[in-house]
């Protein structure tokens, strides 16, 4: 809690106390000790203030000045309602325990003495305006009263100055947990990306299986046979397409698995769309999915980091296909669209899995939040993937419904690379004239 909600609390407090205390006085109105109805209209001003201090007195007076007025106030109309109930004799008394406890909960220790003597110089200056008949009895009496308010003062200023160092300590816990908090989800980001990359290599041994199988049975014929140049110059091609296909297959590998993942440069993002889609064809061989591609030819290039750009258009596809899975659907099918909106490049993923329920539509992008039924990874593909389009000042949305598969929309504005370069310029210190 606050020390403002504190202030606020015994606020409340002192305008229940308020209320209680008209009522007392108009129920005691024929006591003798009163001046009615003097005491009532004290009464009805502290009530009045405590009211005016809940709702008003906070939006014009900012603290601790506001609770220095408020203190001041009400040892100001209760001085009057001792006055007009009785003086020494008062009961009524006791109510100066209400400032010095807001004064305990409001101020430090200093602020506390003052609200202390504040309060009992009016109480000292009752006793001594009445010399004539002021006995040891009074005296005593006029200590005991003292004495119980600092007591009171002393106690409720040491339990508030423990609160607060116990709020203090709570506060600096708790940033410190957030600072843990975001070592710790990095560390994870790291650990999620060096699990894709296992993915990943896992397909790309697959891939490079094939080719280079061919190129090592061609060699091993070439031992035992012996060719015509027209068929070894065919049988050389052969081999020299499958050694380019293991060195594209190394280089989709190494450029995704780059850790430097800032640079951005000018990309074509269809081109980066296939790269992904080839890189993902072994994870769905055995689970005949198939995958649409409807890619715009008029599509413009845009600044942007290709590489967590890629990672994105990875997650986006593992996940489509762990959906298509768990459904357990055998016409497992992935839609994937792109398209020019204004100054806009929109990218459209659509599969015809389990989809996502409108319920936890909100929670995916949540780190460490995942689909029980599809449990698999840490839970922060899909945080980091909004995390990596909104960089690029784009945004990523879900379109999704049970049994409907789910459809994810990117949108990524257009930028050119003169602009790129400028808004790079913008952001530089400026140079040092010397």
């Amino acid at each position: 809690m606050s020390q403002r909600d504190e202030w606020f609390g015994e606020s409340i407090d002192g305008v229940a106390f308020a209320l209680i205390m008209v009522v007392a006085a108009f129920l005691g109105r024929e006591n003798p000790r009163f001046v009615y109805p003097e005491v009532l209209y004290c009464f009805l001003g502290l009530l009045a203030f405590n009211l005016a201090n809940v709702s008003v007195l906070p939006r014009l007076l900012a603290q601790p000045r506001g609770a220095a007025f408020a203190v001041a106030s009400n040892i100001f109309f209760l001085t009057f309602v001792l006055r007009y109930s009785g003086g020494p004799e008062s009961y009524f008394w006791v109510l100066y325990l209400l400032p010095v406890f807001n004064g305990c909960l409001a101020f430090g220790r200093r602020g506390v003495l003052v609200t202390l003597v504040a309060v009992l110089l009016p109480l000292v200056a009752f006793y001594a305006g009445t010399p004539a008949r002021l006995r040891w009895n009074d005296v005593i009496e006029l200590l005991v009263k003292a004495t119980i308010i600092t007591a009171s003062a002393i106690v409720v200023m040491r339990v508030a100055a423990r609160e607060r160092e116990a709020r203090a300590r709570l506060e600096e816990e708790r940033r410190r947990s957030e600072i843990e908090r975001v070592q710790e989800r990095e560390r994870l980001q790291r650990m999620d990306r060096l699990a894709t990359l296992g993915t990943l290599t896992a397909g790309v041994a697959h891939e490079l299986k094939s080719p280079l199988a061919f190129i090592l049975g061609y060699a091993e014929l070439a031992h035992d046979q012996d060719y015509s140049p027209a068929e070894a110059r065919r049988i050389f091609r052969r081999i020299e397409d499958r050694a380019r296909c293991c060195d594209r297959i190394i280089q989709d590998m190494l450029a995704f698995s780059r850790q430097k993942t800032g640079g951005r440069k000018l990309c074509d993002i269809n081109a980066l769309i296939r790269e992904c889609v080839v890189l993902k064809e072994y994870d769905w061989i055995f689970d005949r999915l198939k995958v649409v591609a409807e890619l715009a030819a008029d599509l413009p290039q845009t600044v942007l980091s290709g590489v967590e750009f890629q990672q994105v258009l990875f997650t986006l596809l593992t996940n489509a296909y762990q959906s298509i899975r768990a459904a357990g659907r055998m016409d497992g099918c992935i839609r994937l669209s792109t398209r020019r909106e204004a100054c806009e490049i929109v990218v459209n993923f659509e599969d015809n899995g389990s989809g996502i329920p409108a319920k936890i539509a909100e929670r995916i992008w949540e780190p460490f939040f995942m689909i029980e039924s599809e449990c698999e990874g840490t839970g922060l593909d899909l945080a980091v993937c909004r995390r990596i389009v909104e960089s690029h000042g784009g945004s990523l949305a879900l379109q999704s419904g049970r049994g409907e598969g789910a459809a994810f929309l990117i949108r990524l504005p257009i930028v050119a690379e003169e602009d790129a370069s400028g808004a790079r310029m913008s952001q530089s210190p400026p140079r040092a004239e010397t």
